[in-house]
């Protein structure tokens, strides 16, 4: 919420200020007193009657004996159904009887039902609610159900936002529900006993109300200004972010211009502020009356950014009180807002509502959207309902700049994807040109102006004199004669009007309107410039936290022609020079961190490894196997050698042995020599370190033989902790507890038979062995290895037979997997299929998913069975076990594709609402050559649904892929876009294609997410093929774009285009996203995911290891965002993943992060966070479901499972997470 005094509004106030300072306003201590020489800007605190509200948690749910509550109405999911001025309820909420009162507003409403004490639901508004119920009958709560206005979107999920009166005595609460919750709630109210749990969380604080002034000041009639406002309070994206942004950019852009010389001062002052609706205006212009007696003009921005093709409506200006405004024309209609109370008598002409239509218009002409949707300029008569009434009550010609009919406005779903960034940048362009015309108008100009208005006033004159038949509101025909006069002399005052439009502006003014209009494009599209005042900059002190920010670019140097090495080299001082060195060991410790972090080789590093701290030896050890090679003058392995024959304490000669085999160069023979040091005698740490890198070396080098002596060791340790603890000789294992040492035996029997997996070890002894073992995993990959023997067939081993067959049945479901894994491919073989078969009735879904998954043709026997586990997608009613079914569907495709196809045709399943199903049927759609189908498919409203149908008709060979692939460029998610540019490869060359390409990554790029690279690359791509010579001015701004590999890979696709032309990326580097310090410093260390059907997974969180990853997970998981996301992703003994807001790879949150990748290993249990390459970190979160040694130094880890491992375990893809707890 942004309201006056609450820290949203305050919040955004000093984002504005800010940017504008970053632009080049000066900022000021407060209102000046004297005159100012140069562009400053200033906030002037006010008393507010009202106190700061605002809302943290707003949950409102049913309660039912025995049963789960069921949530109805949340913060984190409709965001704004909490009313302004509801109180908080007890800490963990409160419980309250549920009553239904029918429409609540009269007293005759609640005849026999007690609410003293309840919440009561109505279809009155919440006001009229609270009244009737809280005040005159103490209930607690109130939830308004209230009918929505008849032009807003007609979807169960919508409502719009409203207040309660504030009541400081009964600290009262309202809701305003959706209609699915309505639904829910009178269905409860009509249950014997209902009840419901509400739970509210709000803060209030009578803080003063700011507004925010900027000025452009005039340099030859600075007394005289032009006004541009727009409102900050309400909470809506469009509505009225997009206006608050809108008016930035612009100020922003001319004051870059002026500063910078590429046009000329004003010879008025330009006045931009941000205010409360109306009041704040009300307010400006009481206190300002000398300036207000200057004001010539005044632009309103108001609802700027919609993207009319999700919201309806059209832009709008809405224009200064014209006869329109009293006499409506059906062909100049009042929009649903309805009109304003005009009269006529006090009507005066102006030329502002022309001036800026013309301005407007060829805006719309020379926009970049009219490649294919010209801007849609519109204007409607005078209605009111913004900070523009204020300023022409006080007679100063004012318009509103605005978009109606909105479907979402006022409402919970105004959301920052319905807005368009193409029509902000329109409407901004053309407010920053009519008012820099009205700022610097000579004569001539003035002249052109007046010509103007003589032409549209004589045509407007003409249409209602032949179309004054025709009138609405009731007035009669005979009126039509006082319409036309008024329509004369209005625009005879219009005309008289641009008298006061010149002004003797520097240099004699801008005379070309078109040179102008250019001028003004190209500064809005152009980075901000400023000085860098980086060479004044002082050092950064040496602490461990800066060291961790400067790794992150924390002291990213903001000017606007940042080049890379501002950043780098401040990062350099600190971290690649200053800290590695520092008196404080902790520092040092931060840099070899830091080192490793950055992936950057430093001299320094060999410093490190001699440090007296044994930690930070480890870390520095680390470094060095992280560090990319590059233009290395030393020989990393020789360094590590020397170090280990140095080291005395084993933690640190742990991370020795193990960086050594990390290391690319690293031979045959130095796995020979690291392998002595898996030895049974040795302490456990240097053993363990020895086994990781000869995990990680042989994984890397499968076919490569060990000498028969490796071998010998690292079978010998696979016996270590198996049945006894025996201490090995080493003075820090004899510090270990009994429990920590047999913990760090199995992790080495673990990577040992890893390795020996590696190496295609077929010791039968050992692997029989080991399949017997205690420990699952060391089980697991002893199957695995047993599937390599003679199991099966005339000369089989009996012995390892027989332990594979206990494999099937192992206590362990990830041991029972790999077994049928085995068991299918043996059955190709020998026609078993009878550990299959039973699989399929394991009392685990994982496993028995598996079997579906592993169905060899073979066993068409189990087809029946198969048919028999997807029968449950045909049920009406909702399926708890889903993916089990869903398998099973996709199975049969394999073993009766006719029997499957028929399944898919029914409307039962291609309407399932888990769209995972729908998917499914896609596919399959695709193996059947089902083309009706994939085409119905196509509108399906899940980006991930029309993935898997661009895929389905490639594969079939579709020519309905090209126009499918088409159309999903215009969606927003970025999976599907990248999937539609790829499938595009091969199409025939054509400029809807191109174009096509081309909007879509204006769209993505113009959404400023970083997590739009891999879309945006492939659509890059397809432009090789695609993209005429006659568009390369549309691609050349992603030279300079804020992605490094969006502007190389532009460079890369404009040589291609231009063979023998050079064209040079110039990335403009933004400052990355990172916690601050108070929030580094106040990280929680436990979190809590609670699942829908109320299981619980406990994590550990790392703020040591990872505290930038947590943090980012902590603000997340604070704002809500993980709240009803899912774990889309589930791959058998490997991971479940999740947190995607698209339930996909590619869509997570908006800004990257930076891989912290430590020591802290990928153990079961461990949680990461996905990336795509380095650095790329989306938020999306994952957990081992075993060891995974290959994802170590390589995926962050930020947290440990403490509990509900048996959970994870059992998680089925699409499980949601219903909230977070920190």
């Amino acid at each position: 919420w942004r309201l006056p005094g609450n820290e949203g509004f305050d919040k955004s106030i000093d984002r504005v200020k800010s940017r504008l300072v970053t632009a080049g306003f000066v900022e000021l201590p407060g209102r000046p007193t004297t005159p100012i020489t140069k562009p400053s800007l200033w906030i002037e605190p006010a008393p507010t009657p009202s106190q700061g509200w605002d809302q943290s948690v707003g949950t409102l749910a049913i309660v039912r004996n025995g049963k789960p509550e069921e949530i109805v109405l949340s913060r984190a999911k409709e965001r704004l159904a909490l009313e302004i001025n509801s109180f908080s309820t007890p800490a963990g909420g409160v419980i309250a009887p549920l009553v239904d009162v029918g429409r609540g507003n009269a007293a005759g409403d609640y005849d026999g039902k007690d609410v003293k004490g309840a919440v009561v639901i109505g279809t009155a508004g919440a006001s009229q609610l609270f009244t009737q119920a809280v005040v005159n009958r103490g209930a607690i709560g109130v939830v308004s159900m209230a009918p929505l206005p008849g032009y807003l979107d007609k979807n169960p999920d919508i409502l719009q936002w409203g207040s309660i009166p504030y009541d400081e005595t009964r600290k009262a609460f309202g809701f305003r529900a959706t209609e699915r919750a309505a639904a829910a709630l009178k269905a409860a109210a009509a249950e014997p006993n209902p009840r419901v749990r509400a739970e509210v969380v709000t803060s209030f604080a009578r803080k003063p109300e700011r507004t925010l002034s900027a000025e452009i000041p005039g340099a030859t009639a600075p007394n005289e200004r032009i006004v541009i406002a727009a409102h900050v309070q309400e909470p809506g994206a469009n509505d009225n972010a997009s206006g608050t942004a809108t008016n930035m950019e612009l100020a922003r852009a001319l004051v870059v211009g002026v500063n910078s010389g590429r046009i000329p001062k004003p010879g008025r002052t330009l006045t931009f502020l941000w205010v409360n609706e109306i009041s704040g205006s009300r307010r400006w212009l009481s206190e300002h009356p000398n300036e207000k007696t200057g004001v010539r003009y005044m632009f309103s921005m108001d609802m700027t950014g919609e993207d009319i093709t999700k919201t309806g409506g059209h832009f709008l200006i809405e224009r200064w009180p014209d006869p329109g405004a009293v006499w409506s024309r059906p062909w100049d209609p009042h929009t649903e807002w309805g009109a304003g109370q005009v009269k006529a008598e006090t009507l005066k002409g102006d030329l502002i509502n022309d001036l800026h239509m013309a301005i407007c218009e060829r805006v719309a002409a020379k926009s970049l959207a009219a490649i294919r949707r010209p801007w849609d300029v519109r204007s409607n008569p005078y209605e009111g309902g913004s900070d523009h009434t204020q300023f022409g009550s006080a007679g100063i010609p004012s318009v509103l700049d605005w978009h109606f009919t909105d479907r979402f406005y006022h409402t919970n779903q105004d959301t920052a994807e319905k807005t368009s960034p193409e029509e902000m940048r329109n409407v901004g362009t053309a407010v920053a040109t009519t008012a820099w015309l009205m700022a610097t108008a000579d004569g001539l100009t003035s002249t052109s102006v007046g010509q103007l208005i003589k032409k549209v006033g004589d045509a407007r004159v003409a249409i209602e004199t032949r179309e004054g038949a025709i009138v609405r509101d009731g007035v009669k025909p005979e009126e039509n004669a006082t319409i036309v006069a008024a329509w004369k002399k209005w625009y005879a005052e219009a005309e008289k009007s641009v008298e006061r439009l010149t002004v003797a502006a520097p240099g004699g003014g801008l005379r070309d309107q078109s040179a102008l209009r250019g001028s003004l494009l190209s500064l809005i599209a152009m980075d901000v410039q400023g000085r860098c005042d980086q060479v004044d900059m002082a050092p950064i002190p040496l602490t461990p936290t800066n060291v961790l920010w400067a790794i992150d670019a924390r002291f990213f140097c903001n000017c606007a022609l940042h080049p890379p090495e501002h950043k780098e080299n401040r990062e350099k001082d600190l971290v690649l020079s200053r800290a590695p060195i520092a008196g404080d060991s902790r520092v040092r410790l931060a840099a070899a961190r830091a080192l490793a972090h950055l992936g950057q080789w430093s001299p320094l590093l060999v410093n490190l490894l001699k440090d007296s701290n044994a930690l930070v030896r480890a870390e520095a050890a680390n470094a060095i196997a992280q560090a990319v090679p590059g233009e290395l003058k030393i020989d990393r392995l020789i360094l590590l050698r020397s170090a280990l024959a140095e080291e005395r304490d084993d933690e640190a000669a742990m991370e020795l042995l193990d960086a050594m085999l990390r290391l690319p160069e690293a031979a045959r023979s130095d796995a020979e020599f690291v392998a002595t040091s898996v030895e049974a005698t040795r302490p456990a740490a240097r053993i363990l370190g020895a086994i990781k890198g000869l995990e990680a070396w042989t994984r890397k080098h499968r076919g490569q033989p060990l000498n028969a002596q490796t071998l010998i060791n690292i079978r010998g340790v696979m016996t270590l902790g198996r049945n006894e603890l025996t201490r090995a000789p080493s003075a820090f294992d004899a510090r270990r507890s009994d429990a920590d040492l047999f913990e760090r035996y199995v992790r080495i029997r673990r990577l040992a038979i890893q390795t020996l997996q590696n190496l295609s070890d077929k010791d039968a002894g050992v692997i029989i062995a080991a399949a017997g073992d205690g420990d699952m995993q060391v089980r697991r990959v002893a199957t695995i290895m047993l599937g390599a023997l003679p199991i099966a067939g005339p000369d089989r081993d009996t012995k390892a037979e027989a332990a594979f067959e206990a494999r099937l049945k192992d206590p362990d479901l990830h041991v029972r997997i790999e077994a049928v894994k085995i068991a299918a491919r043996l059955a190709g073989t020998t026609g078993n299929c009878a550990p299959i078969e039973n699989a399929l009735s394991d009392k685990d879904d994982p496993v028995v998913i598996q079997a579906l998954d592993s169905l060899p043709v073979v066993c068409r026997d189990l087809t029946a069975k198969a048919a028999d586990l997807a029968d449950t997608l045909e049920a009406s009613s909702p399926i708890v076990k889903w993916p089990v079914a869903l398998h099973a569907l996709t199975a049969l495709s394999r073993l009766a594709p006719d029997e499957a196809a028929k399944r898919i045709a029914k409307r039962e399943i291609q309407t399932r609402a888990e769209w995972q199903i729908r998917a499914a049927v896609a596919t399959i759609a695709g193996s059947t050559k089902d083309e009706a189908l994939l085409k119905a498919l196509a509108a399906d409203p899940s980006p991930n649904v029309r993935t898997s149908v661009l895929a389905a008709l490639d594969a079939m060979g579709s020519p309905a892929l090209y126009p499918a692939a088409i159309e999903a460029l215009t969606s927003r998610e970025p999976q599907l876009v990248r999937e539609a540019a790829r499938r595009l490869a091969g199409a025939p060359h054509s400029d809807e294609t191109a174009i096509a390409l081309l909007e879509s990554l204006k769209r993505l790029t113009d959404e400023g997410k970083d997590t739009s690279r891999d879309p945006r690359l492939a659509i890059i791509e397809r432009l090789q093929e695609q993209a005429p010579a006659g568009m390369l001015a549309l691609i050349q701004p992603y030279l300079r774009d804020f992605d490094p590999e969006i502007a190389a890979a532009t460079s890369k696709l404009l040589g291609a285009l231009v063979p023998g032309a050079t064209f040079r990326a110039e990335p403009q580097l933004r400052q990355p996203k990172q916690a601050t310090l108070g929030e580094v410093q106040a990280l929680p260390k436990r979190a809590v995911l609670i699942m829908s059907d109320g299981g619980r997974i406990e994590l550990e969180l790392l703020v040591d290891e990872a505290p930038m990853a947590v943090a980012r997970f902590v603000e997340l998981a604070r704002k809500g965002y993980y709240d009803g996301l899912t774990f889309h992703r589930v791959v058998s003994n490997f991971v479940i993943q999740g947190g995607s807001p698209d339930a996909n790879e590619y869509s997570g949150d908006v800004r990257f992060m930076r891989d912290e990748l430590g020591r802290v290993p990928h153990l079961r249990g461990a949680v990461g966070i996905s990336t795509r390459g380095r650095d790329t970190g989306d938020a999306q979160i994952f957990i081992d479901l075993l060891d995974l040694p290959r994802l170590d130094h390589d995926y962050t880890v930020f947290a440990n499972v403490t509990a509900g491992l048996d959970l994870v375990d059992h998680i089925l893809e699409g499980a949601v997470i219903q909230k977070i707890v920190l």
